[in-house]
């Protein structure tokens, strides 16, 4: 038989404490954050899908749970084994804002500032905060949803954040466009010249010319050039400008708008040729210099003369330049003796090219050649021939100069160089002198030095050489006196003596020396030297190994190579063959043996190297990966069974065989499908293994529909929602409403409340999850728009109600005011201030209300307190008394507004400086409609005096020397050009911009450089007083000297 244990409940169990929790929300797209709950007395704390649910995590104080929707907690305590009753704990997910960005309207101007944006809020949770952000920063918060623009924009890019009530942002932005400025055209035409009436010097010949320049959005006030004059004028206007002197060669103008800087062009103005008569030039050579050797007289290389020229001419400029080659002299002035040095004496014909510095096309050549002047004279002597004789063994050389300063060098019979004119020697043979003087030059002579026939002979014989073949030698040669009389000394090159045979044998190298001694009269040989060279060093057996000496899976080959000696022979023995050369290549391991034989010496030498063959593939092991899904967007590929050691290093590669940077450990966390390459390297073999592994990616989202938009039925309330699921046959659906909350677990559901409802679904076998939505309208009723107006401030009451447009529901509607009777009414007059309701009604019995609170109407008064007059250029603050509290103002504004600031949000204080006399109104309008008006006047004195003298005696003393134009108010008045005419009407002068009250500037009595005669002239002033229209002031001035 079976049994069974059941164990009965702990019905003695006491109240557990609630625990306390914190609802949470998020906005869509961020993280889920966590739900927090507290409990105190030692309790812990367990959350569940539902109360009775499913234990989702225990003993914790907070939570992340994987989506939106509604969750339980309870208190649990371990002693008792006791629990809470359930609480409840939400997590909302909250939508984004819908929001666009609009730009209406650009800058007006260049670089202007009257741009307008705006953003559009088409739905979201009110009330938002704008968040501006551009060149112009600002913020409005508590507003509702709409369209809201800012103003005084420029041009640039802008960003809008619009943050809702429940933290959720979203940003869009726009562009303020700018207006460019284009000056497009500069045209020069009509370039004349004048040659000041004297037609023989273009040295002061002028030129004119025409200029018209036009644009696209330009300044009206015009242009100006700033270089290289100044100038103003308008666009679209041909104007003469000069005269400019031709001299001064062609100019550049620069030109900019009088308002915008950076809108500017340059122009290139050619200036015409001279219209005075032609240049020309008179040249001639005056001297040409003796040849200089430069101080050496063994090249001609240096050689160089001077050449002296005097150049005239007729209607020329002040100076002139000479051009030889490539190589400019001067400027030069005219008529003077010019000096063209370090021309070079070689025979060649040189031609001066001598060209007026002002007008390039004056010129004339001449030519001028002088031969070279080196050479080497000198001579040297290296005496008389001497002799050597018993008693004398040793002479002294003689050596002399045709000229002194000269470097004296003698070269021995056994070529040893000697320095000094008189040296004393002792070796017999001939001496050859070599003497270097201080031009370069060098002279060479000789002398015999011979060898008296008493004097015995010492032949040591030629050199000799000790080697691996020759291990001995035989001194002394044929020529060595011989017989009873003589002694024979030989001597090693220490001075030791090692025998006094005729013909000794040696075994080592070195100098030796015989001296040979007449025994009768004893007289003594000079010395003879032989040089017995000892050469038995064995040959150089280095051997190289390239790259070394090990062969592995990075280098297959060694290339094996030792020193190329001259008359050595190398064999190599490898693998029991002889190779006979300098150079070998080795494949394979082993023992390789270098010989090398001295083919001259007989020297023998060998060495010998060990190839070490290294060759192992690393063991690379990957485990097959999951596949990436919805839920494993990065997965694992493990390589770690794979052979590790400090030599050897890994590296994954992609599916296009590219490095996958960081990636040299034997795991790597991947997230996209495909092939994947490991690569091992043993660094201590260079040996190379590479395996593969493929990732799969099985991610695919359902095909769902949450339906078609839907409506809540008038009659019962409610609406069924549908889903449709296509190609999943293992799935879980969720319904959710607008604020996250799980409205159903089941495809199909009925829902009371209108809004968007949205759906999930969830294939279980790769964890992708699809939503959609889809919009339940309320039910159709009747939705109403109305205006109102206040009571106002009459003696009867004029508030009133009118309905406007009806739409939704099905007609005919019908209305009614506080609960009366329902009517087709749709305007309520004559009403007095309090709250009404209004209802409308469909035919279908639906029906919308909405209260309207009408405001009792009280008159207020106004009045504008300032000073009413003022000064041209003055201003004056005018400031509104109110019979309302400001709060209840609604709207403030004046009338006109040029030359008006306001200091104020409702603008109650104006500053105003006008130009002229104007009436300024002020209107208030209050919060209930109540509307006052006031106005003041406000008159400004525009008298300016402006005066100019009637006599000036420009004589140059200093005292009332210029003629000008003097005014009161200079910062008022702007005199834009001063006119001098004589009593013909001709302009004798002009000034543009003219710089008033200033008595050392101005007309100064002059007209083209030269004096005017005395007498009355008419002057003309035209200027314009801010604010007005241009006027003209004339006059006349007599000028007396």
């Amino acid at each position: 038989s079976n049994s069974i244990n059941i164990n009965s409940p702990n019905c003695n169990c006491p109240d557990i404490d609630e625990p306390v929790g914190v609802d949470g929300s998020y906005c869509v797209g961020e993280v889920i954050p966590a739900l927090t709950a507290s409990v105190g007395g030692g309790l812990q704390i367990n959350w569940y899908d539902g109360c009775n649910g499913t234990l989702l995590l225990a003993n914790s104080e907070s939570f992340t749970p994987s989506t939106a929707g509604t969750y339980v907690i309870q208190s649990y305590d371990p002693v008792t084994d006791c629990y809470s009753e359930c609480v409840e704990v939400v997590m909302t997910e909250s939508p984004l804002p819908n929001i666009t960005c609009t730009q209406t309207s650009t800058v007006s101007t260049p670089n202007g500032n009257d741009g307008v944006g705006g953003v559009n809020i088409i739905s979201g949770m009110e009330p938002f905060e704008i968040i501006w952000m551009g060149s112009v920063n600002g913020s409005q918060s508590g507003v509702s949803l709409g369209q809201y623009q800012i103003n005084n924009l420029e041009s640039g890019n802008y960003q809008v954040t619009v943050i809702d009530a429940n933290g959720c942002s979203v940003s869009c932005g726009f562009t303020i466009d700018n207006v460019v400025c284009d000056i497009f055209e500069a045209v020069v035409s009509n370039v004349l010249c004048d040659d000041n009436g004297t037609s023989s010097d273009p040295s002061d010949d002028t030129f004119t010319f025409e200029l018209i320049v036009n644009g696209t959005n330009v300044s009206t006030d015009g242009y100006q050039i700033t270089s290289p004059f100044i100038f103003f004028g308008n666009y679209g206007q041909i104007v003469t400008l000069g005269p400019l002197n031709i001299s001064d060669g062609d100019i550049l103008i620069e030109l900019e708008d009088i308002d915008y800087q950076d809108c500017n062009i340059n122009i290139q103005v050619e200036v015409p040729s001279t219209c005075s008569n032609d240049c020309e030039l008179v040249a001639n050579i005056i001297d040409i210099s003796d040849c200089d050797d430069g101080g050496t007289g063994n090249t001609e290389d240096d050689d160089t003369f001077d050449v002296t020229i005097y150049v005239s001419g007729q209607n020329t400029g002040s100076t002139y330049s000479v051009i030889i080659g490539g190589d400019t002299y001067g400027p030069f002035n005219y008529n003077e003796n010019v000096v063209i040095d370090n021309l070079p004496a070689d025979n060649s014909m040189i031609q001066l090219n001598i060209m007026d510095v002002n007008d390039t096309s004056c010129s004339t050549m001449l030519s001028v050649s002088l031969a070279p002047c080196s050479s080497c004279n000198q001579s040297v002597d290296a005496g008389e021939n001497m002799i050597i004789t018993c008693d004398n063994d040793s002479v002294q050389l003689k050596g002399s100069a045709s000229e002194p300063g000269g470097t004296f060098v003698w070269v021995t019979p056994d070529n040893v160089t000697i320095q000094g004119q008189n040296p004393n020697v002792d070796i017999p043979g001939w001496y050859y002198l070599e003497v270097t003087f201080e031009d370069q030059c060098v002279a060479i002579d000789s002398v015999l030095v011979d060898v008296d026939s008493s004097v015995p002979v010492a032949d040591a014989g030629p050199d000799l050489v000790i080697n691996c073949l020759i291990n001995e030698v035989t001194l002394g040669g044929t020529n060595t006196s011989v017989g009873d009389d003589y002694e024979y000394i030989w001597r090693d090159q220490s001075g030791n003596i090692i025998s006094t045979d005729l013909h000794p044998t040696v075994s080592e190298g070195g100098i030796y020396t015989l001296e040979v001694i007449n025994i009768t009269n004893n007289c003594t040989s000079p010395l003879s030297t032989v040089i017995v060279d000892s050469n038995t060093d064995l040959p150089s057996v280095v051997i190289y190994a390239s790259p070394d000496n090990v062969i592995d899976c990075v280098v297959g080959l060694v290339t094996l190579s030792t020193d190329e000696i001259p008359n050595v022979d190398y064999t190599w023995v490898y693998q029991n063959v002889q190779l006979n050369q300098n150079e070998i290549t080795v494949e394979e391991g082993g023992i390789v043996q270098l010989i090398a034989i001295d083919t001259l010496t007989g020297c023998q030498n060998q060495n010998q190297i060990e190839i070490i063959e290294l060759i192992e593939y690393p063991i690379i092991t990957i485990e097959a990966p999951e596949p990436i899904d919805c839920q494993l967007s990065t997965i694992t590929i493990d390589a770690g069974a794979s052979q590790t050691g400090s030599t050897i290093t890994y590296q994954w590669y992609d599916s296009n065989n590219n490095p996958i940077p960081n990636a040299n450990g034997l795991t790597l966390d991947v997230n996209q499908e495909g092939t994947y390459y490991l690569e091992s390297i043993d660094s201590n073999n260079g040996c190379t293994n590479i395996d593969t592994v493929i990732v799969e990616n099985i991610i695919s989202y359902p095909s769902i529909d949450a339906g078609d938009e839907t409506t809540i039925d008038c009659n019962d309330n409610e609406a069924t929602l549908n889903a449709s699921i296509i190609g999943v046959t293992d799935s879980n659906s969720s319904w959710y409403d607008a604020f996250g909350n799980i409205v159903g677990n089941v495809n199909e559901i009925v829902v009371e409340s209108p809004g968007v409802y949205y759906l999930s679904v969830t294939n279980n076998e790769n964890h992708c999850m699809s939503q959609d939505s889809v919009v339940v309208l309320p039910a159709d009723y009747p939705q109403f728009v109305y205006d109102y107006e206040h009571e106002g401030c009459g003696s009867t009451p004029e508030g009133l109600i009118s309905i406007t447009s009806i739409s939704g529901g099905t007609e005919p509607y019908q209305s009614a005011l506080n609960n009366g009777t329902l009517t087709a009414q749709m305007l309520y007059s004559g009403l007095q201030g309090g709250v009404y309701s209004i209802v409308v009604v469909d035919a279908n019995g639906c029906s919308s209300e909405e209260q309207v609170t009408l405001q009792e109407g009280v008159p207020f008064e106004l009045s504008i307190d300032g000073i009413d007059k003022i000064d041209l250029g003055d201003k004056t603050l005018l400031s509104a008394i109110v019979g309302v509290p400001e709060s209840q103002i609604d709207t403030a504004f004046w009338s006109p507004l040029d030359s008006l600031d306001c200091f104020d949000i409702n603008c109650l204080s104006a500053e105003v400086g006008p130009s002229f006399s104007t009436q300024y109104s002020l209107t208030v309008i209050d919060i209930y409609g109540c509307e006052a008006i006031a106005f003041i006047n406000i008159f400004v004195d525009r008298n300016i005096l402006i005066t100019a003298p009637n006599i000036f005696s420009p004589n140059g003393d200093g005292v009332n020397d210029y003629f000008g134009i003097y005014v009161d108010k200079p910062e008022l008045i702007d005199v834009y050009d001063l006119y001098i005419f004589d009593r013909w009407g001709a302009l004798v002068y002009n000034e543009s911009l003219v710089d008033v009250n200033n008595r050392y500037n101005g007309w100064d009595g002059k007209f083209k450089g030269r004096n005017v005669e005395q007498g009355v002239y008419t002057f003309m002033v035209k200027f314009k007083i801010r604010g007005g229209q241009e006027e003209v002031f004339t006059g006349d001035i007599t000028v007396m000297r």
